[in-house]
C-alpha cells in the first residue's frame, strides 16, 4: 500500500459505485505505510461493509481470490516522486485467471491491458471513469467472460515459461 498503486482512488471509486446502489464487496490485499490513511478513508466514506484490507497474503490465497473475483482493478498513479508501475505482475496473474482488468494507461499497463479486448483503461485519479469500466463489467457478465478469455490467452502468449525460455535460450545462443 504505497502511493504509486493509487489505492485511494480505488476506495473513491467504490465510494461512486456505492452512491449508485451497486452491490459489490472489494478486497485490497497487501501492506504498507498508507494501510492506515486508507482505512480511515474507507471509514470516512462508509464504506466498511464493501472495502476490506486484509493485509498481506501467501501466493496460495491470492491465487483463490482471483479465482473468485469478477474483475481485478489497479488504479495505479505516478507517484509524488516520478515512480510508477511500469508493468505490474499483478496484471498479468490476474490476466492469467481469466479476469477482466480495469486499470489506468500508464507505464507498461497498455501493453498488457488492451482497450475493449482484455479489458478497460483510464486516466490515473479519474474515479468516475474507473466507476464507469467497473459497472460496465459488472452489468455484462458475458462481455467480461469474453474480456477475461482474451486476456488469459494474451498473458499465456505474452508470459508464459515455454515463450520466455525460447526467447532466453535465443540470445543465450548469440
Amino acid at each position: 500500500m504505497i502511493p504509486k498503486k493509487g489505492f485511494g482512488d480505488l476506495i473513491r471509486t467504490c465510494a461512486l459505485l456505492a452512491e449508485r446502489g451497486k452491490s459489490f464487496r472489494c478486497e485490497i490485499i497487501g501492506e504498507g505505510p498508507l494501510e492506515n490513511q486508507l482505512r480511515g478513508q474507507i471509514d470516512e466514506l462508509h464504506l466498511q461493509n464493501n472495502v476490506e484490507l486484509p493485509g498481506a497474503r501467501p501466493q496460495t490465497q491470492l491465487r483463490r481470490r482471483l479465482a473468485a473475483a469478477n474483475v481485478f482493478v489497479l488504479p495505479s498513479v505516478i507517484d509524488p516522486d516520478g515512480g510508477m508501475d511500469n508493468l505490474p505482475t499483478v496484471i498479468m496473474e490476474a490476466m492469467a485467471t481469466g479476469l477482466p482488468v480495469v486499470s489506468t494507461n500508464i507505464g507498461g499497463i497498455p501493453e498488457m491491458v488492451i482497450e475493449n479486448q482484455t479489458g478497460f483503461l483510464v486516466q490515473p485519479g479519474d474515479a468516475a471513469a474507473m466507476a464507469d469500466a467497473i459497472q460496465n463489467v459488472i452489468n455484462d457478465p458475458s462481455s467480461a467472460a469474453s474480456l477475461g478469455h482474451s486476456g488469459c490467452e494474451r498473458a499465456r502468449a505474452l508470459f508464459s515459461i515455454e515463450k520466455n525460455v525460447h526467447e532466453l535460450c535465443a540470445l543465450l545462443a548469440l
